[in-house]
């Protein structure tokens, strides 16, 4: 891997100077993790991608007041041509050591006291993952943070259902033009690459949806029978609402968003996918509650949330991420769940969802809901689910002793 080549580059070089290295040379390191070795660096050496972001990084080490410098740093990739070193240079960046070694590569960038290479993911978008946000992560994940992190320098996971409301999986396979991978727990799912399949003939006549594999994982958790009534709370754009009423042909389901724009997306979908089923309403929580007690056998609450999960998709949610906010979702949340659990029906199923990693906004609310409600039990999802997901997190406090029965959707598992 280039990680690996890398790594082999800065020990030869490092050796050959009588210089250090960093022990973990990683492409994940995140920067506030590069400042705690700013009183040791001479050079901060950064990959020629992120050149555009040099003067925000050069900004930062300033205002520690070190001799650090932000430098750059040739890949085994190949090496600079003009126009880069110009752009590096408007840009506050300074060019380090161009001799070349005997592997054509810049051995000779790496004469200083350690080598530190920048996280990918700095390199991928001239954006940093917040602060908070990595710190939170290394303390729920540990040894695994390094990998969680790796994840974000990848292209995001892409894929699409059938539409067996449209056309059987059968016949679709025939006419696929798609190819992907099956999703292994979802039924109908498959991942694909490339782009355009939003403008296909395909997708405009409902015989597919696009969804991502996490979000098509929480209703694949149940085993829908045809003929339940179901709500599906916060339903736009619609992916959850499509895939259980593609399995209950016999029920009906209540398909309900509060903002009245984003109903019209909502109502959009479910008639590009010809249910005549389902129900769409706008009304907060409060209001179905109102008309609807004891009225299903599975409700539906995929929660607005921070939206940790949606980085790499939009960067939008990441420049505005915050603890703050985690923590106004999980009240938020919380006070859905209060409001909209006396629809569920004796016996029946409240499927819970975010699209975050918080505690506060998963697990914490979890155990909060079972303290309170002791009608209810937390139960385990189908196993086709449990195989790709990783366990629910026990935490200082909780009371929910099968806490683990969550279930986690991480982009590096």
């Amino acid at each position: 891997s280039k990680l690996a080549r890398w790594q082999s580059i800065a020990e030869s070089a490092a050796k050959q100077s009588g210089r250090t290295v960093i022990p973990e040379v990683k492409a994940v390191m995140n920067f506030d993790d590069a400042l705690k070795y700013a009183e040791t660096l001479d050079v901060l050496l950064v990959p020629y991608e992120c050149a555009d972001s040099l003067k925000k990084l050069r900004e930062k080490i300033d205002g520690l007041k070190t001799g650090m410098s932000a430098g750059i740093f040739i890949g085994p990739e190949g090496g600079y041509e003009e126009k880069e070193i110009e752009k590096a240079k408007e840009h506050g960046g300074e060019i380090v050591s161009l001799g070349n070694s005997e592997n054509g590569n810049c051995g000779n960038c790496f004469s200083f006291n350690m080598y530190v290479q920048h996280r990918s993911e700095f390199i991928r978008n001239n954006s940093m993952l917040p602060i908070d946000f990595t710190k939170r992560m290394k303390e729920l994940l540990g040894e695994e943070y390094g990998n969680f992190e790796a994840s974000y320098s990848e292209d995001p996971v892409r894929s699409f259902r059938i539409n067996t409301n449209k056309i059987s999986k059968e016949n679709f396979e025939k006419i696929n033009p798609f190819g992907g991978e099956k999703i292994p727990y979802a039924e109908n799912g498959f991942y694909f690459s490339g782009d355009g399949i939003g403008n296909h003939p395909y997708h405009h006549a409902g015989m597919i949806y696009i969804q991502e594999p996490s979000a098509m994982a929480a209703v694949e958790s149940v085993d829908i029978q045809p003929d339940w009534n179901i709500l599906d709370l916060c339903a736009s754009p619609g992916g959850k609402s499509t895939q259980a009423a593609s399995q209950n042909p016999d029920g009906v389901l209540v398909s309900n968003e509060i903002v009245p724009s984003r109903c019209k997306t909502l109502t959009g979908n479910i008639e590009r996918m010809g249910f005549q089923n389902v129900i769409t309403t706008c009304a907060d929580a409060k209001r179905i509650a109102a008309l609807y007690n004891e009225a299903f056998d599975l409700v539906i609450v995929d929660a607005p949330c921070s939206g940790e999960g949606m980085f790499r998709k939009d960067e939008n949610v990441q420049k505005e991420w915050s603890v703050e906010n985690v923590l106004h979702c999980a009240e938020r949340q919380r006070d859905i769940l209060d409001k909209i659990k006396t629809t569920v029906k004796p016996r029946g199923l409240l499927l819970y969802s975010t699209c975050t990693f918080s505690l506060e906004e998963n697990e914490k609310n979890i155990d909060w809901f079972l303290n309170e409600n002791d009608n209810f039990e937390l139960i385990e999802v189908k196993d086709s689910v449990k195989k790709f997901t990783a366990d629910g997190i026990m935490f200082d406090g909780c009371n929910e002793k099968n806490i683990s029965r969550c279930r986690r959707f991480y982009p590096h598992v």
